[in-house]
C-alpha cells in the first residue's frame, strides 16, 4: 500500500473567514513616563515600578528569613531564571490584576506554584502556571479534552486563579487568609477561624493551626515579592524588555501549530508555549479554538491563514484491507479511535469497508501498517501482547489516560489494551499500570 501524504484545507482565505478581528488582549505592565530631568534635550524613559506591599507593610520574622537566605547566589540564581521563565506571562498577569483592583503580590503565587512553567504538573496532578487540580475548575471556564486541557492556558487560568482569590478575600475578609485559602483550600481556612475563633493568619500560623506547608507558603510569597521588587538590593537581574502584547485568532478549522509556524516564519516553540493547552499540536477539530500569539507577529499569522495556497494539517490517507481495525490503525499512527472518527465523520467502527479511505491526522511521522492479518482477532504482532511491556507506572493522583499517554508517546486505546480496561475503569491513585 502507497502511503499519500495530504493536507487538510483551513477555510480560512479573508479576512472575513475570521469569526472576528485580531484582539488585543493585553499591554505593557510595567507603566512608563519621562525622566524628571525636565533640562535635559534627550528624552528618557524609566519604568515605573511598585516598591512597596500594600498587603504587608511590616515583614513577619518569617519572611525577613526566607529574604536573608534569597541573598546567597543559590536563591539569587533560582529567582533570576524564574523572573526569566515570567516574561512571556508577567504582563497580562499583571494587567488583569491591574484590571480587577487586587493587591500587586498575587502575581508570585504563580512565582511560587508553578516558577512560571505553562506545563508544570505537581506530584498530586496540579496543572499549570496556577496549580489547578482537575476538581477545582468548576465555574471558571477551564475545560479538559482529549485535545486540550485549559489548566495550561495561561490566561484563562490566570482568569480563574485571579477569580478564586477574589473569593477567598470575600470569606475571609483578610488577604493573607485568602492567600492561605489558595493553598489548603478555603473549607480548611474557614473551618479552622470558625472552630479558633482567631481570625489572623499570623496568629494561626504561630499556634500551627494551619498544615505546615501553608504556615510556610504566605511568607514565601511575601518574601519573593519584596526581593523581586527590590532587585538591586537583592543583586537580581534588572530587566528592560517590555512584556509582549498578546492577540488572539478564532480558528474555525483544525490547525498544525507547527505548520503555521513554519509559514508564517515563526519560531515554532512560540506558538507551542502560548497555546500549551494543546494535548497534541494540533488545534481540536471542532473548531471554536482560539490561537494565541505575541502581537508582534499578528501580520505574519494573519498573512499565513489568508493565503490561497496554504493548508494547515499533514495526514494520511488510508485505505481499508481486508482484517483492518479502527483499533489496530490508532495504535499504528498514535491517534485514539475517537479521533480518527472526529476526521471521518460517517465512518463506523464495526462496518469498515474494504477500500473506504480514512483520513487520519499526522501527530507523528510513521512508515505504513503492514498487512493485516485474514481475522480481525490475529491483527495484533506476536510482541504486542499485554504481556509484552516496557515500563510500569504507578498511578498519581489527578492522572488521566491522556496524560500518562502523552508522558510515553503513546495512545490511550494501547494503555488500555496492555491492561485490559474498559471504557468506564477508573484509575485509581497507587495502582500500577503496564506501559507498552
Amino acid at each position: 500500500m502507497n502511503r499519500k501524504t495530504g493536507f487538510l484545507t483551513m477555510l480560512l482565505l479573508s479576512q472575513q473567514a475570521f469569526s472576528f478581528p485580531t484582539e488585543t488582549l493585553s499591554g505593557y505592565a510595567v507603566r512608563q513616563k519621562p525622566a524628571a530631568d525636565a533640562g535635559s534635550k534627550i528624552e528618557l524613559s524609566v519604568p515605573v515600578t511598585e516598591n512597596r506591599l500594600p498587603l504587608q507593610p511590616e515583614l513577619s520574622p518569617e519572611t525577613e528569613k526566607l529574604l536573608r537566605q534569597y541573598r546567597t547566589r543559590f536563591s539569587r540564581e533560582a529567582i533570576d531564571r524564574t523572573l526569566k521563565a515570567s516574561e512571556p506571562y508577567a504582563g497580562f498577569i499583571r494587567e488583569k490584576i491591574n484590571e480587577a483592583d487586587l493587591p500587586q503580590e498575587l502575581f508570585y503565587i504563580a512565582f511560587i506554584e508553578s516558577e512560571f512553567q505553562p506545563r508544570a504538573v505537581s506530584r498530586s496532578g496540579a496543572y499549570g502556571l496556577w496549580q489547578f487540580m482537575r476538581n477545582s475548575i468548576g465555574g471558571y471556564d477551564m475545560h479538559i479534552s482529549e485535545w486540550a486541557d485549559e489548566r495550561f492556558d495561561f490566561m484563562k487560568s490566570t482568569d480563574a486563579a485571579l477569580h478564586k482569590l477574589h473569593y477567598n478575600y470575600e470569606q475571609t475578609d483578610d488577604w493573607e487568609l485568602a492567600m492561605a485559602a489558595y493553598n489548603c483550600g478555603l473549607g480548611k481556612v474557614t473551618r479552622t477561624v470558625k472552630s479558633s475563633g482567631i481570625s489572623d493568619f499570623r496568629t494561626l500560623a504561630r499556634k500551627r493551626l494551619l498544615p505546615t506547608q501553608t504556615v510556610n507558603y504566605v511568607p514565601k510569597c511575601f518574601a519573593v515579592a519584596y526581593a523581586c521588587s527590590n532587585k538591586r538590593d537583592f543583586g537580581l537581574t534588572v530587566s528592560w524588555n517590555p512584556p509582549p502584547e498578546w492577540n488572539m485568532i478564532r480558528l474555525e478549522k483544525p490547525v498544525d501549530i507547527s505548520l503555521l509556524a513554519a509559514k508564517a516564519d515563526i519560531p515554532p516553540n512560540i506558538l507551542r508555549a502560548a497555546n500549551a493547552e494543546l494535548n497534541y499540536r494540533i488545534t481540536p477539530p471542532h473548531g471554536n479554538y482560539y490561537l494565541k500569539f505575541p502581537a508582534e507577529y499578528t501580520d505574519r499569522i494573519t498573512a499565513a491563514l489568508d493565503s490561497n495556497d496554504n493548508e494547515f494539517i499533514n495526514y494520511y490517507i488510508y485505505k481499508i484491507r481486508q482484517g483492518d481495525t479502527l483499533y489496530a490503525l490508532s495504535a499504528h499512527y498514535g491517534v485514539s479511535v475517537d479521533i480518527i472518527l472526529q476526521f471521518n465523520p460517517g465512518v463506523r467502527p464495526n462496518t469498515l469497508q474494504i477500500g473506504q479511505k480514512l483520513m487520519i491526522p499526522a501527530f507523528r511521522d510513521v512508515a505504513p501498517p503492514p498487512p493485516p492479518k485474514a481475522a480481525a482477532a490475529d491483527t495484533t504482532p506476536k510482541d504486542f501482547g499485554p504481556n509484552h511491556y516496557r515500563h510500569t507506572y504507578t498511578v498519581q493522583s489527578g492522572d488521566t489516560l491522556w496524560g500518562i499517554a502523552r508522558k510515553y508517546n503513546i495512545s490511550v486505546e494501547e494503555l488500555k489494551y496492555f491492561n485490559k480496561m474498559g471504557n468506564h475503569d477508573i484509575l485509581k491513585a497507587g495502582s500500577v499500570i503496564r506501559v507498552p
